[in-house]
C-alpha cells in the first residue's frame, strides 16, 4: 500500500512538512473477511505510522486485490484521496467492522452520485440511481443485526454545506458588478 501526503502551504509557513498521521487500517478479502496484516511473519498493528510525504507499506499474506478500510475510527483529521469504486463503497457499507467506516462509504457513495446528478440535471439529462447503490441503502434498511441509530446516520443525506463542499467555485463567476 503507497500513502502519500501533502499539506497546503500558509502564510506563515510556505513549506510544509509531513506530518505524522495515523492511518488506521483494515484489508476485506472478497467475502468481505477480515484480512489479518502481517510482514515477515508476525502481525502487524492496524494503525500504520505515516511520517514521510510518501511511503510503502507491504504485507504478507494478501493474495488478491483486498478492499481496504482506511482511517477507521476518524484515525486522523485529514482529507483521504483514495480512488474507491462504487462495489467497493458498498461492500464496505455492508462488511465494514467499524461504524465510522461504514458511514463514510455511505457518504462517499452519496456524494459520487449527488456530483453526477448535479451535473445531469444542468445539463437537462435525466437523473439516475444505479440499483446497485440503491441495493446497499435498501441492504441497511432490512439489516436486522444494525443497531438502529447506526442505520439512521448511514442513510442520513448529506447537509446542504456539505454539498456546496463538493463543487469547486469559479471565483471569477463568484463576483458580479461592473465591468
Amino acid at each position: 500500500m503507497h500513502v502519500s501526503q501533502k499539506t497546503a502551504p500558509t502564510a506563515d509557513q510556505p513549506e510544509k512538512l509531513p506530518l505524522h498521521i495515523p492511518l488506521d487500517i483494515e484489508l476485506y478479502d472478497s467475502e468481505g473477511n477480515v484480512i489479518a496484516l502481517q510482514k515477515d511473519g508476525s502481525p502487524v498493528n492496524n494503525v500504520l505510522n505515516v511520517t514521510a510525504a510518501e511511503q510503502t507499506f507491504v504485507f504478507d499474506g494478501v493474495a488478491h486485490k483486498p478492499v481496504p478500510s482506511l482511517l477507521r475510527e476518524f484515525s486522523a483529521p485529514v482529507k483521504l484521496d483514495y480512488p474507491y469504486s462504487d462495489q467497493q463503497l458498498t461492500f464496505l457499507m455492508q462488511h465494514a467492522r467499524n461504524e465510522f467506516s461504514r458511514w463514510d462509504a455511505a457518504q462517499s457513495l452519496l456524494a459520487i452520485y449527488i456530483k453526477l446528478n448535479v451535473a445531469k440535471y444542468q445539463q437537462k439529462q435525466p437523473l439516475s440511481l444505479p440499483l446497485h447503490v440503491a441495493d446497499a441503502f435498501r441492504a441497511v434498511l432490512l439489516d436486522e443485526q444494525l443497531d438502529p441509530a447506526l442505520a439512521a446516520q448511514i442513510l442520513t443525506l448529506p447537509s446542504e454545506n456539505e454539498i456546496a463542499e463538493l463543487f469547486a467555485i469559479n471565483r471569477s463567476a463568484s463576483h458580479f458588478g461592473g465591468a
